[in-house]
């Protein structure tokens, strides 16, 4: 690995109008439950996920877990604007089993404000494409989960296929420090020009205040006032009365910085390592992003204060599978 050392609602009626699709009927193809570890294959979509991550976060986000789902169907079979489900039961019920009850999972499209549940809904783009960011937690269960996606019926096109990919929640483990990005590179969507990775952290320090930042794509994807970047990330923070209520998910900035007495620009503390030294937020490059590779950047802000570049490259619109 080289180192060196949506706008939410732009379709507000993604849900209802894929919802809608369910009640349309169509050739359908069978969907077979797998054991972990294998796919279900369909003859003209493929799903890419993260095998799996470890639980990681502290209080009300201890235990979480996050991906990056990238999904390519044969553009020449489903035009753009077909609508998928995808869903995994299986995590939702892994990260809702808890005594703060109020364990979920939320997906977020490049395309749509963040659905939350067991199932949501996106686009395919021109090319087939389409790219859904999830965060599941707090205190889900270790184990495996199958991610299942669907398309359905659009534009006089009857076909559905199904297939999947295994993830799994796995336990914290001790691992090599430093800083990962998955995937490295990414094909941009077609509808927004848009980009996303999930960033790793592990480090030797514990609850260490981090700073994330990556000003090349925020330089780079130009859509919003902002700037093109949008970080999500485990959602919860405690309030006044020390109870659980939701942290701004989206946080639209250059960086996200904790350091001593800081907030982000969201109004929440940055992200901090866990007990065990990690932690992870998903980088979204928004809008308009420009081909290229740009470098993340990860900070411990107090000591032994070590700094972490790692490339992300952000690949223009193109089938890759098909």
């Amino acid at each position: 690995m080289e180192r060196r050392s949506l706008r939410a609602g732009l379709i507000g009626g993604l849900v209802v109008v894929a919802s809608s699709m369910l009640l349309m009927a169509g050739t359908a193809s069978a969907h077979t439950v797998i054991p972990q570890g294998n796919v279900a294959e369909a003859a003209n979509c493929k799903m890419k996920s993260l095998p799996g991550l470890m639980r990681q976060g502290e209080l009300v986000n201890v235990g979480s877990v996050g991906d990056v789902v990238e999904i390519e169907c044969n553009p020449n079979i489903y035009p753009g604007g077909t609508p998928v489900e995808i869903s995994d039961s299986q995590l939702y019920d892994r990260c809702n089993q808890t005594t703060f009850g109020f364990g979920t999972v939320r997906w977020a499209t490049l395309l749509d404000p963040i659905q939350e549940g067991r199932t949501a809904y996106g686009l395919l783009d021109g090319d087939g494409n389409l790219t859904v960011d999830l965060l599941a937690g707090p205190n889900c269960a270790v184990g495996g989960t199958v991610i299942s996606a669907n398309t359905l019926p659009f534009g006089g096109n009857t076909v559905v296929e199904s297939f999947s990919a295994a993830f799994a929640v796995e336990p914290a483990k001790p691992s090599a420090e430093g800083v990962t990005v998955m995937p490295s590179e990414q094909v941009e969507d077609e509808i927004t020009s848009s980009a996303s990775t999930l960033v790793q952290a592990e480090f030797g320090s514990t609850e260490a205040k981090l700073r994330v930042a990556s000003p090349e794509v925020n330089a780079r994807c130009e859509l919003l006032e902002e700037g093109g970047n949008i970080f999500f990330r485990p959602g919860f923070h405690l309030n006044s009365n020390d109870e659980p209520e939701p942290t701004g998910e989206f946080v639209y900035a250059k960086e996200l910085a904790g350091g001593y007495n800081k907030v982000d620009p969201s109004g929440y503390e940055a992200i901090a390592t866990d007990n065990d030294g990690n932690a992870f937020v998903i980088d979204i490059g928004f809008g308009s992003c420009k081909p290229g590779k740009s470098y993340i950047q990860v900070d411990e802000e107090q000591g032994p204060f070590n700094t972490e570049e790692v490339p992300f490259t952000i690949l223009p619109p193109q089938p890759t599978e098909y």
